[in-house]
């Protein structure tokens, strides 16, 4: 529509929105503070920016990571170009007057006290799990950034990244914490009693631990989140199948020394501790850091170990034309996998710059293989979905939605076929108990998120109970 008038031009955008992207602008404008999460993939972005126009809530402020700046810009260009917008690269950048203002969170501090004079009539918080830390700065400057704007959207896939208490936050910069639970006042014991005031934070993680799932999602839903998953919107769209492929690893060597010195150290804190070890209260910060680190040594060797097997299992598809992608945490793991893989491989590593990544993204004809770590993709990558249709993890992540997230990239408007996810784990290896607990905190989170599951423990606390189980147990006399 070249040419054309800006409202007749947003006319036909709106018009061609999808059904469920106008009842999510719909809802966006009936509710003004939301949390959009929609699965990845089904286009958050766009909806934002109509329920933007829409209300006429200008100037805007996007808050996002700094590798996805400036594919709002593209955005903003390609469905709403009569609006101005400037991106900020830097906290000497100077702030001019614009219709739409994109910067990553570390550049608030800079910028401020001059966005919020006057206020915006708009923020959208993209990724806005990344804003699930109360105590961090980048949640606090959002936090002061969010007051007294009236049209708030946080965007994310994964609003719940680990645990229910990642949503607190979340809701406090959209207003929304105190509407969420206000109908429970009162009517469960020692928590928030109706003489007492507004809610205590003490009392936030009570609540969310007593409700059940069902529960809690239909107060999202009715307050303020809209959550629309690929099958309910996008019938089209090819399965997804996730399979657990279970690999007899070799070389474990490493692997065994790393894991005798994490038994080492469970058993002095239980000695230390006793049975309250496996206690959540004690499970203090130092303890967590330290076993984060045993882990992340063990599922780092037992990747390094499943490679040999790895490469057998990918030879067939290559000889089929099929294309992979592998995801891996480690880059010296995604190093040592594309060395031993059949074919032509290319990286994708976090530290890749913006540029870099997009054009390794724009060659993916050329490979058979893509080899990347599972904090290049989160965000600001689209189009690997027309190019394959495996996804495999050589390695886990602490989260289950990182795994979702990763593929998202893959399982998304665009795809036509089928897409299989593959899960290497390791046999007699820490991979094992943590695919078993990864599976078991999915359904806790998918639970709250799209309203079906059971409640389960918490991912660290329950791996580490297997932990100093064995650790505990009195070994057999010769």
């Amino acid at each position: 529509m070249t040419g054309a008038t800006p409202a007749a031009r947003f006319a036909h955008l709106e018009s061609s929105l999808r059904p469920y992207q106008q009842e999510g602008v719909a809802y966006a404008l009936a509710n003004q503070r939301i949390l959009l999460a929609d699965a990845m993939g089904l286009g958050k972005t766009l909806q934002a920016l109509v329920a933007v126009e829409t209300a006429g809530a200008y100037p805007c402020v996007v808050v996002c990571p700094a590798a996805v700046k400036l594919g709002w810009q593209r955005e903003v260009g390609k469905w709403v170009p009569w609006r101005t917008v400037q991106v900020l690269d830097a906290g000497r950048d100077k702030l001019k007057r614009a219709d739409i203002t994109v910067l990553n969170p570390e550049l608030l501090p800079a910028h401020l006290d001059d966005l919020r004079a006057p206020p915006p009539r708009s923020l959208i918080l993209d990724e806005a799990h990344f804003f699930k830390n109360p105590n961090s700065q980048r949640s606090e400057n959002a936090l002061a950034l969010s007051r007294g704007v009236p049209l708030r959207l946080a965007l994310t896939g994964t609003p719940i990244k680990n645990r229910r208490e990642d949503l607190v936050h979340q809701l406090r910069i959209l207003d929304q914490l105190e509407p969420v639970l206000s109908v429970f006042k009162g009517l469960l014991p020692h928590w928030w009693k109706p003489s007492m005031g507004p809610l205590a934070e003490a009392h936030v993680l009570r609540v969310l631990t007593a409700l059940d799932r069902k529960t809690l999602n239909d107060r999202l839903r009715a307050v303020c989140m809209v959550r629309r998953t690929k099958e309910e919107v996008a019938p089209d769209l090819p399965p997804l199948e996730r399979t657990r492929v279970e690999v007899v690893a070799g070389h474990l060597k490493a692997y065994h020394q790393k894991e005798q010195a994490m038994m080492a150290w469970a058993r002095k804190w239980q000695e230390k501790f006793g049975e309250t070890a496996a206690k959540a209260e004690a499970l203090a910060p130092a303890m967590t850091l330290e076993f984060r680190a045993h882990l992340t040594a063990l599922r780092r060797e037992a990747a390094l170990a499943k490679l040999a097997f790895v490469k057998d299992w990918v030879e067939p598809l290559v000889e089929s034309g099929e294309r992979v992608v592998f995801f891996v945490y480690h880059k010296d793991v995604a190093n040592q996998l594309a060395a031993a893989l059949p074919g032509r491989v290319a990286v994708l590593t976090g530290d890749l710059p913006h540029k870099q990544r997009r054009s390794v993204l724009d060659a993916l004809d050329q490979y058979d293989f893509l080899v990347a770590t599972m904090d290049s993709t989160g965000y600001g990558v689209d189009g690997i979905q027309l190019h394959a249709s495996h996804v495999a993890f050589v390695e886990l992540d602490w989260t289950p939605t990182k795994h979702e997230q990763c593929e998202g990239r893959l399982h998304r408007i665009g795809q036509t076929e089928h897409v299989n996810s593959w899960y290497f784990v390791a046999t007699n290896t820490l991979d094992r108990v943590m695919m078993d607990v990864l599976e078991a905190k999915w359904a806790d989170i998918q639970g709250v998120v799209d309203g079906r599951g059971e409640d389960d423990s918490a991912f660290l606390l329950a791996i580490l109970k297997k932990v100093l189980a064995p650790a505990a147990a009195p070994k057999p006399q010769p």
